[in-house]
Formats: C-alpha cells, structure tokens, sequence
C-alpha cells in the first residue's frame, strides 16, 4: 500500500510502502500470538521509526483478525519479493502444554522502478 493505504502495484526506489499482512485464526482453539517479524529482503529496509510489533501478547479467539503493519524502503531497481513475515504462536487452552509453532510466508512480490527524481514535502504540524 502507498503512505496513503491505496493499493499499488508499483513503486518507485526510495518511495516509503506499508506492508500489512493479516492474520485470521482458523484454530477452533485460542491462540497467542507471541512475536511476529519481518525478514525483509537485501533491498527493502525499515523505514524511519523503525519495527515494534504490535501483536505481541494478543489472543486470537476462533475467525477473530489481526493485523501487523510496517513502512519499509526499497533501496535499488528490484522485481523480487519483500521478504517473509513469521508469526511464532501457541494454542492457549489450559489442558495442554503445547509447544510454540511458527508459521512464515512470503510477502508479496512488487516492482521496483527508477525515478529521475523523487519529491519528499514536509508538511507544517
């Protein structure tokens, strides 16, 4: 999504893009989210402000959704994906001592382009 959370399916290198993938719990169990994080790709770093998750600690009842967000930077001229994106889990129910899962996928691939130029405004507060 472009700064403005408008779908896109280009951008341009040094162009700010929010990644955000969403997670819908399918278990007929409570499940904690206990961490999520972003692997990005040699060519994507995190914008300024960093990454904190905010889904650590959150309980997915059954169908519930949630969702990660993060703004990233492509650096150079790339048609690859973005990277993966884990989420290290557990089921909650009180009878069983279930260990930790992950679960990864890989985020969308996007193209990348060259701009001659690239306007930044900063806007009065």
């Amino acid at each position: 999504m472009s700064s403005k959370f408008e779908p896109v399916s280009k951008v341009y290198v040094g162009e700010p893009l929010i990644v955000m993938p969403s997670i819908k719990c399918l278990s007929p169990w409570p499940i904690l989210i206990e961490n999520t994080s972003f692997q990005l790709a040699k060519h994507v770093n995190i914008s300024a402000g960093g990454y904190q998750s905010v889904l650590n600690g959150v309980l997915l009842e059954s169908d519930e959704c949630a969702s990660e967000v993060i703004c990233v930077t492509p650096s150079e001229f790339s048609e690859n994906i973005l990277g993966c994106f884990t989420i290290n889990w557990k089921r909650t129910d009180v009878e069983s001592e279930c260990k930790s899962g992950y679960s990864s996928i890989e985020l969308p691939k996007i193209v990348v382009e060259k701009s001659t130029f690239l306007v930044d405004m900063k806007l009065p507060a």
